[in-house]
Order: structure tokens, then sequence, then C-alpha cells
């Protein structure tokens, strides 16, 4: 250190003192005033953020509120206009069956097209199961109903009924009874009926058992049966009987019971739908005692005739005629 340094130093402390104390109060006091200032600050600042968060939150609930209600509001509008549409739904349909006819009179091309579909096989009546249940078939023009077919099913039914009319109160089996009314016609006469198909019978009545099953997979009924019936043999859709089958169905029938057939005779044909000449009639109900028989054959149409028993169909008529045989199981 010089000399200076060394003899200047304290009297220049001694001078400055009164300075440094002066200005360290001044420091001290800016300091208080900074650290007030900090705190101010502070203060307006938590104050500032609550103002905001709270305005936040108050624009955020009346946000929900407004979309709460306008929900509410689209809400209800759509549920109004689902009753509308509704209610313009019914007055249409209820304008479209008003506008069908009541009087044959009435009826045009359209309204008969739309008539003769309802009760075809692909029809509204199909889906119940119960199209094409009738043997006569009527189909509408303009201002006309007109009976345009007949099936077999106008003589087998009858002959039916006729062989069982000695039987009261009998247990019956129906084989194929999808799409047919035997099985409800029988059981409205008293018998307890056995609907036997491998596709859902689509009539009830407290006399009727429906089974949904073809023949080779039942296991067949608890205790033999007072008859079996099959008339599906005439329907070309249906799966027809084999020797093999006609025999099952013959052994659920009680000895000395009845099994009644309908097929269809002609030339014989092994392809759908089945016809029988009579060689392959007499090979399918080998083993059971023929009662009696009938046939018939269409003339026409709207016309089916009684042939002689002792006629071949097949020599003397293409069209294949139908087959009623009354069986006995011995």
């Amino acid at each position: 250190m010089s000399f200076i340094g060394k003899y200047a130093r304290p009297p220049a402390r001694r001078i400055a003192a009164p300075l440094l104390r002066a200005l360290d109060v001044r420091l001290d006091r800016n300091a208080e005033r900074i650290e007030a200032h900090t705190v101010n600050l502070a203060r307006h600042h938590e104050a500032i953020n609550e103002t905001i968060v709270n305005s936040y939150t108050e624009g955020l609930n009346t946000t929900r509120a407004l979309v709460r209600t306008e929900g509410e509001a689209v809400g209800e509008y759509v549920l109004a206009m689902a009753r509308i549409e509704e209610r313009m739904t019914r007055a249409v349909e209820m304008a479209k069956v008003e506008a069908m006819p009541r009087t044959l009179e009435r009826v045009d091309p359209a309204a008969a097209e739309y008539l003769n579909w309802v009760t075809s096989p692909t029809g509204l009546f199909a889906g119940a199961g119960v199209a094409g249940t009738s043997p006569v078939e009527v189909r509408l023009s303009t201002g006309h109903a007109t009976v345009t077919a007949v099936d077999a099913r106008i003589v087998v039914v009858p002959l039916v009924h006729a062989r069982l009319a000695t039987q009261p109160s009998s247990t019956i089996i129906e084989v194929g009874s999808a799409g047919s009314l035997l099985a409800l016609e029988l059981a409205s006469l008293g018998h307890r009926v056995v609907a036997l198909d491998a596709q859902p019978v689509a009539v009830e009545h407290p006399g009727i058992t429906a089974v949904r099953a073809d023949v080779g997979s039942w296991r067949g009924p608890d205790a033999p049966v007072d008859a079996a019936v099959c008339v599906a043999g005439i329907d070309p859709a249906a799966e027809p009987l084999d020797a093999a089958a006609v025999q099952r169905v013959a052994s659920w029938v009680r000895p000395g019971g009845s099994i009644l057939l309908a097929v269809l005779v002609g030339r014989a044909s092994e392809t759908a739908p089945r016809v029988h000449d009579r060689a392959s009639l007499a090979a399918l109900v080998d083993g059971l005692e023929v009662e009696a028989r009938w046939t018939f054959r269409r003339t026409s149409p709207t016309t089916w005739a009684p042939v002689p028993d002792d006629a071949d169909t097949a020599a003397t008529d293409a069209a294949p005629g139908v087959a009623v045989v009354h069986l006995r199981r011995p």
C-alpha cells in the first residue's frame, strides 16, 4: 500500500461516514417502498386473477346453461318433428287404405297387381305361413275376380275327411303340415293332431301339437296313433315320400290303423315333382294293405274329374293326375 493510501483512507472514511449513513437510510426506505409496491402488485395480481377466473367461470356457467337450454329446445324440436312425421305417415297410410277399392268396379290394374301379390306364395300372406292354403286361386283384374286355377286339394281333402269320419276323436299325424289347413280342420272336428313338418306350422289350436322335424329325424310319437295322413305329395314344392319314409310313417300307426296317402300319378318321373305310375305306386305302398284307391285327372285348370280305378292315367294323360290311397297297417 502506498504512503498516501495508508494515511489518507481513515480521514476519508470519517468524512464519508455521515453520507453513507444517510444513504443507507434512504436505501432502506427505498427497499421498504419496493417491498410495499411488490406486495401491492402481488395483491393486484391476485385480484386480477380472481376477477379473470370469476369472469371465466361465470361465462362458462352461462354458456353451459345456454347449451342446456338450447339442447332441450333442440330435443323438443326433434321429438315434435318425429311426432309430426309419425302422424303424416299414418295419414298417408290411411289415405292408401281409403283409396283401396271397395268394389270390383273400382279395381284398376295397379290395385289388382298388388292384391294378387298379397295372397301369392311370395306375398304378405306368405310371411304368416298361410299363403296358398286354399285349393282355389282367384285372380283380380280390372273390374273382375276370376277363378283361374283349382288344385288337387279340392278332391283330396274331402276324401281324407270322409275316411276319417268313421274314427271320431282319433290321434292323427299329418306329415307335411306347413302351408296346410288340414291339421286345423281335423283338430276342429275333435281329433288330436300331431302336425309334423321341417318348416314352421302357422296354424294354432289346442288340439294341435306342432313338431318341427322331418320324417327321417323325428323319433316318432310316444304311443302308436290311430291314423297318419300325408297329402303333401301333391305339392310340387314339397319333399316327396319314398318307400322307406312311407314304412316309417306306417310304423307310428297302431295295427289296423289308417294311412291316407296322396300322390301325383301319370308318367313316372323321379325328378321334382315326383310322379308315380301304377308300378311305382305299388312299390311305394308295398307291405301295407290297400283298402281303397281313388284317381282324379285335371280336365281343365279349374276342373277335376274321377278316373276309373282300372285306368292307367300315364297312358291317357301326360299331365299328372292325383291318387288318394287308403292304406291299413297289418
